[in-house]
């Protein structure tokens, strides 16, 4: 009836799938946790290896990183079940009725999303800009997220069939970080798929620091780029806000480059420093760099 499928890269699954393996006790339907290791160091595979001797998990290693797609097309294939719930392995459990509450949405919806949060304990200098983000841009509510189902799924909570991830896989073509998630809902909106969004989150445990977060979103803006020249995004928030700022953008360069505007943007965010305005103004300027770069088409 249900298979949980947790792709993990050089991190511990161990305390997610205690958690799953004890609500999963009290379901009363059948179901399986798979847990496939994405070419992680020799350390992680060691310790998540007990997973390998839990009933009720099933345990795989490839030692080759293939991606944040290719590992979910892999884990969908894996599964024997009907109803597929994805979960990122940084995640953690906080609703005691977690899989409960998933579960009376099988047999109705085809895709459910049941959301993100942040706890203020991970709100140090060193993971600020993580936090700050994530908790004002990524924790809304179901209400909230329901407004824009495509723009706001992601792929760290959700249950969807299996016959419609094999009809509609993430695209393996995707090789850099970022936005498959998008290029996934916006595929399955486009085929009348309905995306429903419930409040069932799971805490994001595994934030990054500064430094990694701002080099992580800089991968994924070229990353956005390039999927936006290929005509495989139509919009998101960042290119429907650039779209407004590029003549603005264009005019005022010249004097950005002067002042060092980007690199000063950084140097304060990377030491925590400045709000989600900051963020947002050295994010856009990282797209209209990207957009320059982009080979142009005659």
């Amino acid at each position: 009836m249900l298979s949980i499928l947790i792709p993990t890269y050089n991190r511990s699954a161990i305390e997610l799938v205690k958690s799953l393996l004890n609500q999963g006790e009290q379901l009363f339907l059948p179901f399986e946790i798979i847990v496939a290791e994405d070419g992680s160091s020799d350390e992680y595979v060691k310790a998540n290896g007990l997973l390998g001797e839990w009933q009720g998990a099933r345990y795989i290693v490839r030692k080759n990183n293939v991606g944040r797609s290719a590992i979910r097309n892999f884990l969908g294939q894996e599964a024997k079940f009907e109803y597929l719930l994805f979960l990122d392995c940084d995640s953690a459990i906080q609703n005691p009725l977690f899989l409960k509450t998933y579960a009376s949405h099988i047999g109705k919806d085809q895709v459910v999303y049941g959301g993100t949060s942040y706890i203020s304990q991970h709100n140090t200098m060193e993971t600020r800009l993580h936090y700050r983000f994530g908790h004002e841009r990524e924790a809304l509510s179901a209400e909230k997220r329901a407004k824009n189902p495509g723009l706001n799924f992601k792929t760290n909570n959700f249950l969807i069939q299996k016959d419609l991830l094999l009809r509609f896989p993430f695209d393996e073509t995707i090789k850099g970080y970022g936005y498959e998630d998008v290029v996934f809902a916006e595929n399955l909106c486009q085929n009348g798929v309905k995306i429903v969004h419930i409040h069932n989150p799971v805490i994001h445990e595994g934030l990054d620091s500064n430094v990694s977060f701002l080099t992580k979103t800089a991968e994924s803006v070229k990353n956005l780029a390039k999927l936006v020249s290929e005509g495989k995004i139509r919009k998101t928030r960042l290119t429907q806000v650039y779209g407004v700022v590029k003549p603005l953008f264009f005019a005022l360069e010249g004097l950005f480059s002067v002042i060092n505007l980007q690199k000063k943007a950084f140097e304060l965010l990377k030491r925590g420093k400045g709000g989600n305005l900051l963020f947002s103004l050295w994010k856009l300027m990282q797209y209209h760099q990207e957009q320059k770069s982009l080979p142009k088409i005659r």
